[in-house]
C-alpha cells in the first residue's frame, strides 16, 4: 500500500499522507484496517458452515471515487 500511496502521491501532486488519507476515507470504517483485524475476520469466516469464495466481499466496504 506504501508504494500505492507514494505513486499516486506523484501522480496527483498531493502528499503521500494526502494519498493514503483520501483513500482511507472512501472505506466504510474510514480508514486502514490493521493486520490483526484481516487475521480475526478470516478466522470468524473460516468458521461459518457453507460459506464459499462468492460470499466475501474483498471490497472492505470501498466505495468507488466519483
Amino acid at each position: 500500500m506504501d508504494r500505492n500511496f507514494r505513486l499516486t502521491a506523484e501522480l496527483t501532486g498531493c502528499t503521500v499522507a494526502e494519498a493514503e488519507r483520501d483513500f482511507a476515507s472512501r472505506a466504510a470504517l474510514g480508514r486502514l484496517v490493521e493486520e490483526h483485524e484481516v487475521a480475526q475476520a478470516l478466522v470468524a469466516m473460516l468458521a461459518m458452515p457453507g460459506l464459499c469464495g462468492a460470499d466475501i466481499d474483498l471490497s472492505a466496504g470501498m466505495i468507488a471515487p466519483a
